[in-house]
This record gives C-alpha cells, sequence and structure tokens, in this order.
C-alpha cells in the first residue's frame, strides 16, 4: 500500500541514531526492524556498550505529522519530570516547532488508559498496595491482579497530576461532551483498514455514506462477532499471565506464561471438533513466535 509505503535514507537514520545519543555511527553494533504498528514502522540500534536506540518513524497516512510523535513526547517529558521511569527521548524531527511543557494533546495516552474498567472511569482512587489475599492466589490470578492494579495506579495518577499541573487539559479530558468528540475524532482519523482493495474502496470517496439495512446488519454483525474475538482474547491473557501487550514482570513469570500458553493450546487442540478447526488453531495460535522480518 502506498500509504504504508516508506522511503527513508538508512545511514542518515543510524547517523541521527548515534549522534543523538552520544555516540559515534562505529559504535551501532546491530541494527534492526522491530515491528509494523497502525502508525509507525519501529527500529532498534543497539550500541557497542550494551545501550540501545529506538526509532519510530511515521508512515505517510499518519497525520498530522506535526502532532504525530510530538504529543507522546511532551507526555514521557511530563512522566520523567514526576519520577516515573519512561525511555529518553534523545530527538525528534517536531521538537523544534512543537513546545512539549503542554501535555498530551488529546485525551490520556493509550498506555496509559484504563477504560473499560469501572473503578478507573469514575477516578476511584485505587489502594495502594496489593489486596491482603494477593499471596493466596494462584499464579495466574496474581498475575491478573497485578496487572488490573498497576493500570488503575497509572490510570488514577495520570488523572490526578493532570488535573493539579493542568487544570484546562484536565476538563478538556474529562468533559462528556469533548470524550464524544475524541472518540468520533479518532474513529475518522484511523487509517482505513477495510475494503482496501476491490470494488468497495469507491464507496469512500462519496460523503454522506449511505448503508442500505443488509449492510448495516453485516457490519452490526461483524461487530459483534469482533467484540466476542476480543473478549475471548483477553480470557486468553488473563489465563496465560499477560498484559495486553503481552509483558510479565520477570524471568519467572515468563517461563510460566509460556507453560500456560501451551497447556491451554493443548486443550483447545483437544476440544476442537473437527480437523479444519484444529488447524485454524494452529495456523493463528496467537502466543507462538512469529518471524517479523519475514511478514
Amino acid at each position: 500500500m502506498s500509504e504504508r509505503n516508506l522511503h527513508f535514507n538508512k545511514p542518515e537514520l543510524l547517523l541521527i541514531l548515534a549522534k543523538s545519543s552520544g555516540h559515534a555511527v562505529f559504535d551501532i553494533a546491530n541494527f534492526q526492524k522491530l515491528a509494523e504498528g497502525g502508525y509507525n514502522r519501529v527500529f532498534e540500534a543497539t550500541m557497542k556498550d550494551g545501550s540501545q536506540v529506538i526509532a519510530r518513524l511515521p508512515y505517510p497516512s499518519t497525520v498530522p505529522k506535526i502532532l504525530a510523535i510530538a504529543s507522546e513526547v511532551a507526555t514521557l517529558d511530563y512522566l520523567a519530570l514526576h519520577g516515573f521511569p519512561v525511555p529518553k527521548v534523545w530527538w525528534h524531527k517536531e521538537r523544534a516547532n512543537v513546545s512539549t511543557d503542554r501535555g498530551p494533546l488529546a485525551g490520556i495516552p493509550k498506555h496509559l488508559q484504563n477504560y473499560g474498567d469501572p473503578e478507573s472511569e469514575r477516578l476511584v482512587k485505587p489502594k495502594k498496595d496489593l489486596p491482603e489475599h494477593f499471596e493466596s492466589l494462584p499464579p495466574e490470578e496474581q498475575a491478573r491482579v497485578r496487572e488490573q492494579h498497576r493500570r488503575r495506579l497509572v490510570h488514577f495518577l495520570y488523572s490526578a497530576f493532570t488535573s493539579r499541573l493542568n487544570k484546562e487539559h484536565y476538563n478538556a479530558i474529562f468533559n462528556n461532551a469533548v470524550i464524544h468528540w475524541q472518540r468520533l475524532f479518532k474513529s475518522a482519523s484511523s487509517p482505513w483498514k477495510a475494503e482496501i482493495a476491490g470494488s468497495g474502496t469507491e464507496r469512500c470517496k462519496v460523503c454522506p455514506l449511505v448503508f442500505d439495512r443488509g449492510e448495516a446488519s453485516s457490519v452490526l454483525k461483524l461487530d459483534m462477532e469482533q467484540k466476542d474475538a476480543d473478549d475471548a482474547m483477553e480470557k486468553m491473557r488473563d489465563a496465560v499471565g499477560i498484559d495486553v501487550l503481552g509483558w510479565v514482570p520477570d524471568q519467572e513469570q515468563y517461563d510460566l506464561a509460556k507453560e500456560r500458553a501451551e497447556m491451554l493450546k493443548v486443550e483447545m487442540l483437544q476440544g476442537a471438533g473437527r480437523d479444519e478447526e484444529r488447524q485454524k488453531i494452529l495456523a493463528h495460535w496467537p502466543f507462538d513466535d512469529h518471524d517479523e522480518d519475514g511478514c
């Protein structure tokens, strides 16, 4: 797709990565692609001294470019100012043009918010410590409770600090009318992920969009199936003991998570009624290792 076809000067990028982090280009021991997200392509440079630098290059479709990275940089600066351990931002193209002293520009950043949790949405102050019965819980339940506690703390602390230090932004985040517009803007500005090829694409060029009853019913059915799949995925993550990004607290929990994932896979294969279902499970198992460079 042309929207994701990103051309860049690799030697120039390596020079920026080295220079911005206080190294020379010959200090770079390894350079590799980490991932491709909805808005950026991510690379990692490992220096000879063991330090690592991450580069995120936005796709041509990521707009507005002047704010694409600056908002997240502002959030990281804000958290670092208050003692939170966050990655250090060495350089970004928008820094010379956008002031970073006003915090994020729209809503709570994705990886700090905990929407969907009733207590977080009501801004209920979470307890500082884990529940008293935490140590008596099985390992998988401990992982779930610990992650829930972490997400609630981060959501609440971000909201509390914003309320104290940036009242105008706080009011913008939690004003019901503004929240509605934020969601509408987010949905409208997200890259189009459906019907990217074929006869249906011309429909995107005509406004207002008109759908007949059959199309509307089909979309609602698909939406319900997606929600069911998301719920199933959340339950599997809880059973395995990982967060939404696949992280675990330490090596011990990582080994346990790998073991639980394999056990869950075996159980689902045994419960599959047909060979076709088993083949789909094997082909699309979400906890298998994936070769990102081979995609």
